[in-house]
């Protein structure tokens, strides 16, 4: 049996969703600095939400709370590193496999209520995490350096151009 229309437009925005959540695991692999904790967090407060987000406004409003706080937190995470980075203290915040695996389950879990509140709230859903991988992505370096306007003298690391 094939599916709807409406199924298929389902999947195909739960991919993106799973493919978005996989290319901000990479960011945070490559910067460090907690970018996994503050997107673990933001996942955790749309799993953990106690409100009713089957209605729009709550889930837009649930959305709109996360993203702000996440970009807090990571812009918080990426002046901690690259502090780090100018002295000798070594960098902190290296996303290992578990914490990864908790942050697809996360997901997961939020992609299911979002299924619940209907496809805007998948829409709405995958628009956030979209905004928050280009956040992600752009202080987030391909060799695992540090976005940094002024290395310290003898650090390696180099100017982020957009």
């Amino acid at each position: 049996m094939s599916q709807t229309p409406i199924a298929q437009q389902a999947e195909a925005a739960a991919t993106r969703i799973n493919q978005l959540t996989e290319r901000m695991l990479t960011a945070a692999r490559n910067a460090g600095g907690g970018l996994a904790d503050a997107h673990e967090k933001a996942l955790r407060s749309l799993v953990d939400n106690p409100a009713d987000l089957k209605q729009p406004l709550e889930w837009v409003q649930a959305l709109a709370e996360v993203h702000a706080k996440f970009i807090e937190e990571a812009t918080d995470a990426l002046a901690k590193t690259t502090g780090e980075a100018a002295s000798d203290v070594p960098v902190t915040g290296v996303l290992d496999e578990a914490a990864a695996q908790r942050i697809r389950r996360l997901n997961k879990q939020v992609l299911a209520r979002a299924r619940a509140a209907g496809a805007g709230a998948v829409d709405d859903y995958e628009k956030a995490l979209q905004d928050m991988a280009d956040f992600e992505t752009k202080i987030g370096d391909r060799d695992g350096r540090v976005a940094c306007d002024h290395p310290a003298p003898g650090q390696h690391l180099r100017r982020r151009h957009p």
